[in-house]
């Protein structure tokens, strides 16, 4: 697309998404509770500031495979019926 931009990091084990578009920044987080990403615009402070030594940038491939880990995590962990 153009105009767009991304930025991909792991904020310990959470992948986050930065996507930029038209002066507009949102930054999706993946929840392994709803097993989707979501808008979680409180992960910037985090990157910014990275007080806890926690942030990595990282390419758009291992984001890819932190989102299948967690995904594979949570599918095993789902309670039975």
């Amino acid at each position: 697309m153009v105009g767009q931009a991304q930025e991909f990091y792991l904020v310990g084990r959470v992948p986050v998404r930065v996507q930029r578009q038209s002066g507009a920044m949102v930054v999706y987080a993946f929840n392994r509770y709803l097993n989707r990403e979501e808008s979680r615009p409180e992960y910037w402070s985090e990157i910014t500031f990275d007080r806890g030594g926690l942030v990595r940038h990282v390419h758009h491939k291992e984001y890819q495979q932190a989102v299948r880990d967690l995904k594979a995590e949570t599918v095993r962990e789902a309670p039975r019926p």
